[in-house]
């Protein structure tokens, strides 16, 4: 029986697709990368997902040998293709580890992404779609999260990007924080939508609030 192995891994978080997804081992064609990819064989944990998984539906799945199989293109033209699998997710939050198991994720064994490389090993998709880490760990954070970035080659500056997860996002009273509300656009039902009134370039308004546009996505 294969014993759990932990993996360190690092993702670019993807608010405009739902699929998890990450490089595993065997992969041909691969993207470089520093760490070694996943190799699934080494957890107990792990699971390759049958053909009648009820996630296992759409055109960009497919059944080979008993195994659910997915192939996921972007718009950068670049692609991921695997096994739709499920597996334990460990995250470091605020000193302690909270884990979450039966994760369903990608295991791409082909991946053409002429975008990621280095500390990156694969995609964490969050939008709204039913496979999207947030629609995953709904029941546990009420579908809320927040996040700031920064660059993953940036000078060591003592900063680092966090994403926040329901009750732990907490906006000051006296904050500068302003909202507006998402939009359903059945179009595509798993974007970030907002209506955009207008928009503003070093403080110069354009006026396109006089041609209010609908259903714009908003994207990491």
């Amino acid at each position: 029986m294969a014993t759990t192995v932990a993996s360190l891994l690092s993702k670019k978080l993807d608010t405009g697709s739902s699929l998890i997804w990450l490089q595993c081992k065997p992969c041909n064609p691969c993207f470089p990368q520093n760490r070694p990819a996943f190799d699934p064989t080494t957890s107990s944990t792990y699971n390759a997902l049958p053909c009648n998984h009820i996630f296992c539906q759409g055109p960009q799945y497919s059944c080979v040998n008993n195994q659910c199989n997915y192939t996921l293109s972007y718009v950068d033209t670049s692609t991921s293709k695997g096994v739709l699998s499920n597996e334990s997710f460990s995250f470091l939050s605020d000193g302690s580890i909270e884990t979450l198991n039966d994760v369903i994720f990608g295991c791409g064994y082909n991946n053409v992404q002429p975008h990621l490389e280095g500390d990156i090993d694969g995609v964490l998709g969050m939008n709204i779609g039913k496979l999207s880490l947030l629609a995953q760990m709904k029941d546990r954070v009420n579908s809320r999260f927040s996040y700031c970035l920064i660059p993953i080659n940036a000078e060591p500056s003592g900063q680092s990007s966090f994403l926040r997860f329901g009750d732990d996002i907490v906006i000051q009273p006296r904050s500068r924080v302003q909202t507006t509300p998402f939009y359903m656009y059945n179009g595509n039902p798993h974007m970030y939508s907002v209506n955009l009134l207008d928009i503003s370039v070093e403080d110069v308004w354009n006026g396109s609030g006089r041609h209010r546009t609908r259903y714009v996505y908003i994207e990491t």
